[in-house]
Order: structure tokens, then C-alpha cells, then sequence
């Protein structure tokens, strides 16, 4: 490096700019990143589902081997303590994801079932009828994580007190001490044909690799771009007008 150059590189703005482009890299890498992971569910979902339905009992083990598959287990449904997972909009309509507990024949565990969509009403003090018969029955459903929100903002029950009860998200620790005994770690999607249930358009989950590739190349040409004009900046030609001489 010349010591010309060298002068002309200024500590402070290059500094900034060299933070400034590794930020935008880093955000380029951690796109394609995510672009790999979704193209690993959607892999997943597809492999899982060409799998058997698994019995769910007392002491199966929740693992991702589980995760999309089908499950058929013994119960039946707790009427009386059921919960509204909030804020879910389908279609733009306001509404509720009804969650009901459905203890397992054997045992005392309980898993949380989602029964579908419904919408909210034109007052929020005036809960829907979502009762369901508490007959012992057999259910058929898809296993698949809890939705958790990006960010958390209060507790996760809304409502202390009253049943239904409505939730902002999953707390699985909060759920045992409201129900009185162990959950399954993982959501139950009730089957679309299945009785005594509600709006269930369950939808496999999308790719979206493409739309996060699409962002890592922006992420990358803003940093090249940057780059490029922070170079073009520093190393200029000379100040002809002193060399060209007297007229």
C-alpha cells in the first residue's frame, strides 16, 4: 500500500464502512441460512408424511422424528378447561386457534389438541361456544411443534381467571399448572375430517428458499455496492490540474 493511499484511508470512515459491509454480509449468509432450513422442514413434511400413523400413548418420547407425522390415540376431551391461542387472523378476520386438552386414556397425560380456526366476534368480552363432547374417543391428528411468537410481550396468559382462556402463546410450564399434570411437548392438529371441530385448513409448511435467497443477494449487492463506492472514493487519480502546467 502506497503511503499516498495510505493517508487517503482515513480511520474512522474506514472503519465504519468495513463494520457497515461485514454487517450486510453476515445478514447475506444468515439469509441463505434460513433458506437451508426451510428446505429442510418442507424435505421433512414430505418424507414424514409418507410414513405410517404412530399410536401416541402414555410413554411415547416426543423427538423431530415425530414432528409432521400421524398419530391416532385414545381419550377424550377436557370441556371445561380449553384455551383460545390469540391474535390468529385468517383471511383478514380475527379470531382464535381453539386448543382443548385431551387426556390420553392411558395415564394421566394430556395432550393439547388444536381443533381450528374461529373468528372472534365484534367483542372481545364475548367468548365463542366451543364446547365439545367429553366421551371417550379415538383421534386422528398431525403432530407439529408449538408456535412461539418472535418476540414475547407479556405473559402468556391473557386471562387469569375463567375458562376458556385466552393465551398470546405456548407456556408449556404455565399450561401443567393450570391443567394439574404433564403435557405432551408438541401440538396435536386435529384431522380435517375429524368431529366437533372448526376451520382446519392446515397447509403444509411452504419452502420460501427462494424469498430468502432473493433477500441474501440484495443483502450481498449492498455490501459490494458499498464496498465499491468507499474504494472509488479513496483511491482517485491524482489532481491533474497539477501537472498541467502554465499556459
Amino acid at each position: 500500500m502506497s503511503a499516498e493511499l495510505r493517508q487517503r484511508l482515513q480511520p474512522v470512515p474506514t472503519v465504519l464502512v468495513s463494520v457497515a459491509v461485514l454487517l450486510l454480509m453476515s445478514l447475506g449468509f444468515w439469509q441463505l441460512d434460513r433458506a437451508a432450513q426451510k428446505r429442510r422442514i418442507a424435505a421433512e413434511y414430505l418424507e414424514h408424511m409418507r410414513e405410517g400413523v404412530v399410536r401416541l400413548g402414555e410413554g411415547t418420547i416426543y423427538t423431530d422424528t415425530l414432528r409432521f407425522r400421524r398419530v391416532r390415540a385414545d381419550g377424550s376431551f377436557d370441556s371445561a378447561r380449553q384455551f383460545l391461542l390469540d391474535n390468529r387472523v385468517h383471511e383478514g378476520v380475527a379470531g382464535y386457534e381453539v386448543v382443548t386438552p385431551f387426556r390420553l386414556e392411558e395415564g394421566s397425560r394430556i395432550a393439547l389438541v388444536d381443533r381450528g380456526w374461529v373468528p372472534q366476534g365484534a367483542d372481545r368480552r364475548s367468548l365463542p361456544n366451543i364446547d365439545v363432547g367429553s366421551a371417550p374417543r379415538e383421534l386422528n391428528a398431525l403432530v407439529t411443534h408449538f408456535r412461539q411468537p418472535g418476540l414475547r410481550l407479556g405473559t402468556a396468559d391473557a386471562d387469569s381467571v375463567g375458562w376458556p382462556r385466552r393465551i398470546g402463546y405456548f407456556d408449556l410450564e404455565v399450561i401443567e399448572q393450570q391443567l394439574g399434570g404433564e403435557v405432551f411437548p408438541a401440538l396435536l392438529l386435529l384431522d380435517p375430517e375429524e368431529p366437533e371441530g372448526y376451520l382446519r385448513d392446515w397447509k403444509p409448511p411452504a419452502s420460501g428458499a427462494d424469498r430468502h435467497i432473493a433477500y441474501a443477494v440484495q443483502w450481498f449487492a449492498l455490501a459490494l455496492a458499498l464496498a465499491i463506492l468507499f474504494v472509488a472514493a479513496t483511491v482517485r487519480p491524482r489532481d491533474r490540474g497539477v501537472s498541467r502546467g502554465s499556459d
